[in-house]
């Protein structure tokens, strides 16, 4: 007994589908091992920016409540100062974590680029330490 005509062209037509699902599927094994690398970083990167906000508020809030409930305090004033340092370290924390990130993955280009980025924060800390007035 022969298959019907319409048979054999839904057999076809489910292998042709087969054969594209298949190379879909590669190629999204493919583009996820290419980028997982930077999914991580960008995680890495969020998780930094999450903490250092976080930490800034709550130094900062409680210095400021601190500084409105006793006045002038010694304690409202550590607080405030280390609400502001931790806001100003994070973006550099976040640079210098995706310098480390990009030497470890090889990538020079970004690696370079990120690299240059760090040093124009470092100078420009360093210049408001050295020329600072008081």
């Amino acid at each position: 007994m022969s298959a019907a005509p319409d048979d054999n062209v839904r057999a076809l037509d489910d292998t042709a589908l087969d054969k594209r699902l298949r190379e879909a599927r590669a190629g999204v094994d493919w583009l996820t091992a290419m980028e997982t690398g930077d999914f991580l970083l960008e995680e890495r990167l969020g998780t930094i920016l999450r903490v250092g906000v976080r930490a800034s508020t709550v130094c900062l809030a409680i210095g400021l409540v601190l500084a409105l409930t006793m006045g002038d305090s010694l304690a409202s004033k550590v607080l405030m100062n280390a609400g502001l340092i931790a806001l100003m370290a994070t973006p550099v924390a976040r640079v210098a974590t995706a310098v480390i990130d990009y030497g470890f993955g090889r990538d020079w280009a970004y690696f370079t680029l990120t690299s240059i980025v760090l040093l124009e924060l470092c100078a420009g800390i360093v210049a408001a330490l050295v020329f600072r007035t008081q």
